[in-house]
């Protein structure tokens, strides 16, 4: 964690004092777990792509985030406000109101997208195979109560455009860091 914390702070990619630090992978590779892991060690807030997604396409997220998050704070803004989406077609999302501390976690997948790179101070990529997350993803949004045959139906599309993100963007390789999303994360950042 150490190292982290010295990459963090040698960051020369700033936005309004902030340092961003994105964390990229597949759906249900462990990013959200991650992302909270690294929030307490941190004390950095966690803003998630998908609050800025509009029916859960990939990439739709992008001017959202950067109009409703990034120029806020370059404009230094303490506190951003935003109107999380409904990915499941459920009531309106209250209204958020989220601090803005020195470092801020985005954590989504295509946050290592070519166009957003300029806006990380470092880029994480948890790495877990399709057959895991797909495993994950579909044990976890059966809690939303639709059937699991349409959640499965859902998953296949998700990670067919994943699979043509990875491809085309190669995420991986403009890390900084990667990470197994099959073993501890506590252990790979020696906490």
């Amino acid at each position: 964690m150490e190292d982290l914390r010295r990459a963090i702070a040698a960051a020369t990619t700033r936005i309004g004092g902030v340092v961003f630090v994105a964390i990229d992978g597949r759906g249900a590779s462990g990013k959200s777990t991650l992302a909270e892991l690294l929030s307490r060690e941190l004390g950095a807030q966690v803003v998630r792509t998908d609050d800025f997604s509009q029916k859960g396409a990939l990439f739709d997220w992008h001017a959202g985030f950067l109009s409703g998050i990034v120029e806020p704070i370059a404009r230094g803004a303490s506190t951003v406000s935003y109107q999380p989406a409904s990915w499941w077609g459920a009531r309106p999302e209250p209204l958020r109101n989220q601090a803005v501390t020195d470092v801020m976690i985005v954590e989504g997948v295509g946050t290592l997208a070519p166009n957003l790179r300029s806006h990380w101070g470092l880029g994480l990529f948890v790495e877990t195979p399709a057959p895991e997350c797909f495993r994950r993803g579909v044990a976890r949004d059966l809690a939303t109560g639709k059937p699991k045959r349409e959640i499965e139906r859902i998953w296949r599309v998700w990670q067919a455009s994943e699979a043509a993100y990875l491809k085309a963007s190669r995420p991986q390789w403009a890390a900084d860091v990667l990470l197994r999303g099959t073993a501890p994360f506590e252990r790979q950042l020696c906490l």
